[in-house]
């Protein structure tokens, strides 16, 4: 198939819907498929090796050593109206069969226009490819990475959501990242068959191995950590829905009841894609300063993605207090359970049970859960597995186990399943 992948940002730029896209693209190239990406032309002309190469949940270049990145096209200044003349025409230039939309709206700058696409794309049926006659159109298929709305307008209200359910109605197939999206899916999409509504998770972004220099010893010298006390980690960006407040006050409380501890922030601390990642970012650091936990915590920054997986498996726990729940949107809990780190995560609305896909095949949890938003909770699940290294060890394999369904070949497969099923679909 011939299969273009539209999203708004893209490496160099750091955001997890750039990191799968970049991924993406490079494991359906190996599948056999022909795959080029139409994304945002910020960012042109930077490094040579910045298009090849994205950025996981953790902040570092991913697919180094894996083999180019297919094209780019760099093309889209503004994700404005424009792009539902250009897009359609574009898709038939270059004999598309699938438009894949990445959707998530920060990505786009909140612009409705790519909730009107697929509907621009039925609209655009018989654009010529090079050809007297009409061509097929492009079938659209659309990954929902989550369901929030596109801005529009000052007092849109509605109409914020009927946008995202007409990006759902006129797509050929959708995709659900996270299994709890997909029953609004399928109540926008009534008509639509099965297979061209469902679920597929992201893949592991962080599966490669560590390079010689990022063992535990190297890596805690390098970042100024004791060698013998325990570290607690933390991978991804500063984010308000990610609860790195309530970690800094669960950390303030175990060094208060005497627990000698060290804090890792790994990976880049802001990304490109949420503005409010700075001035949370700032709060988190006064609220550090003011608990006099400076000298306990430690910043990667950027790192290189062996690097990030080296800094992942030194850490004794790793801390991820989404303040919205575990999910399978969060690229940065798949990367810590695939490298086999006992987990410190919050439970979904209502309670603290794991959900299905966070249990291994013999029910088993892949990760210790506390309520959402509570400091004292998170610090004592902390302190519990610091000081228990058999419950870390069967944490980390339970881990690792939930894991293996995040693996790349899975990803693609369903991925071209869905191709399938939006091809049959747009020749109904």
């Amino acid at each position: 198939m011939r299969i273009g992948l539209i999203t708004g940002e893209f490496p160099p730029a750091i955001g997890g819907v750039g990191d799968h896209t970049a991924r993406l693209a490079r494991e359906l190239t190996v599948a056999g498929h022909e795959v080029e990406v139409l994304t945002s032309a910020t960012g042109e002309g930077l490094a040579a090796n910045a298009g090849a190469a994205g950025a996981t949940a953790g902040g570092s270049s991913s697919g180094e050593g894996r083999g180019s990145q297919p094209p780019v096209l760099r093309q889209v200044r503004r994700w404005d109206g424009r792009i539902l003349v250009r897009v359609p025409a574009l898709a038939g230039e270059r004999g598309w069969d699938i438009v894949h939309i990445q959707y998530q709206p920060a990505a786009y700058g909140l612009h409705g226009a790519i909730n009107l696409l697929p509907l621009a794309i039925r609209l655009g049926y018989g654009r010529l490819r090079r050809s007297t006659l009409p061509a097929p159109r492009a079938a659209v298929v659309t990954t929902f990475h989550d369901l929030r709305v596109p801005y529009l307008f000052p007092k849109a209200g509605p109409l914020r959501t009927l946008a995202v359910r007409i990006l759902a109605r006129f797509s050929d197939a959708t995709i659900a990242v996270a299994e709890d999206d997909l029953p609004q899916l399928k109540r926008w999409r009534p008509r639509a068959p099965a297979p061209a509504t469902r679920h597929v998770p992201l893949g592991n972004q962080l599966d490669a191995a560590p390079l010689a220099g990022c063992d535990s010893h190297s890596l805690r010298r390098r970042f100024g950590l004791h060698p013998e006390k325990p570290v607690i980690g933390y991978l991804g960006f500063v984010n308000r829905s990610k609860g790195v407040l309530e970690l800094i006050q669960a950390v303030s409380g175990l060094v208060r009841d005497g627990v000698d501890l060290q804090l890792l922030m790994i990976g880049e601390q802001l990304g490109t894609a949420d503005p409010t990642n700075r001035a949370y970012h700032a709060e988190v650091q006064a609220r550090i300063a003011a608990l006099a936990l400076a000298d306990r915590v430690r910043w990667t920054g950027y790192l290189p993605e062996a690097e990030i997986t080296g800094s992942v498996r030194m850490v004794d726990v790793m801390a991820l207090p989404f303040l919205d729940g575990a999910s399978q949107r969060r690229t940065s809990l798949i990367a810590a359970l695939a490298q086999g780190v006992p987990v410190v995560t919050t439970g979904a609305v209502g309670g603290v049970r794991a959900a299905a896909w966070l249990r291994t095949p013999e029910g088993e949890d892949g990760a210790l859960l506390v309520p959402r938003g509570d400091a004292a909770a998170l610090g004592h699940a902390l302190a519990l597995l610091l000081r228990d290294d058999e419950r870390r060890a069967a944490f980390g394999a339970a881990g690792r186990a939930v894991s293996g369904r995040f693996a790349w070949p899975a990803v693609v497969d369903q991925t071209v399943s869905v191709y399938q099923a939006a091809l049959a679909a747009s020749d109904g």
